[in-house]
């Protein structure tokens, strides 16, 4: 699985969930998408409506805590079991490739 901490106020949140999307995709990972704020509006907007296999989770700022994310985005991804396997933070032109490579190494 791969858990998105998303900000919808930051300027890239929208071209993340585009690269996220196309880095789960060829594995059928699971994304769930954590929007800490309470805005459900904007992070629907944003999120343009979960597909399958997507979950969309407003008001997240406590687990955004509990996992100890300080910075948007960040990228946690977990294998079947659950054990972090990658954290990825901020932004960067090859997250989808980043992501892909991530969910290959956590399904192993």
């Amino acid at each position: 699985a791969v858990i998105a901490f998303l900000d919808t106020e930051v300027a890239t949140a929208a071209e993340t969930v585009e690269q996220l999307r196309k880095g789960v995709a060829p594995a059928g990972a699971d994304l769930i998408m954590v929007f800490p704020g309470g805005d459900r509006d904007a992070a629907e907007a944003l999120a343009g409506g979960a597909r399958v296999g997507e979950y969309v989770l407003v008001s997240g700022r406590s687990l955004a805590r509990d996992c100890g994310v300080t910075v948007s985005p960040a990228v946690i991804v977990a294998d079947r079991s659950g054990e972090v396997t990658d954290v990825m933070l901020g932004f960067n032109r090859n997250l989808a490739e980043n992501v892909i490579q991530a969910v290959a190494l956590a399904q192993e």
